[in-house]
């Protein structure tokens, strides 16, 4: 694959190519672009800088990923991480590395807000 992206912020916008993207990219059809819209609308943290996109000259998206605010506590201190879920690549994008141009995009775009990130999912992903 040797289409250029852009990585940006998600928008509101794009919300139905986030849901083709991950029902693309999952074998649960629906599962994780309901997590996204759910994340987006109703949970209380949300920041929409901490929403990206990988997008093709087309205007089709190649990979998104959502980062949401959260705290863990290790030995009784309180530290602020983020979750990185969801996370997918297109499959016609998968071996490109714009996968982890995307990763290492948003943990930069969060690296003073969290002292830790940590990805949650499914261990076949």
């Amino acid at each position: 694959m040797n289409a250029e992206l852009t990585i940006r912020l998600a928008r509101a916008d794009d919300d139905a190519k986030v849901a083709r993207l991950l029902d693309e990219a999952f074998a649960s059809p629906g599962r994780e672009s309901r997590l996204w819209a759910m994340l987006r609308a109703e949970y209380p943290d949300y920041d929409a800088g901490l929403a990206f996109a990988a997008e093709r000259a087309d205007g089709e998206l190649d990979g998104a990923l959502l980062i949401h605010p959260r705290s863990l506590w290790i030995r009784g201190v309180e530290v602020p991480c983020g979750v990185l879920s969801p996370f997918a690549v297109a499959p016609r994008a998968r071996g490109s590395g714009w996968g982890a141009r995307l990763v290492a995009h948003a943990l930069q775009a969060c690296a003073a807000r969290f002292d830790l990130v940590v990805l949650l999912g499914e261990p076949l992903y």
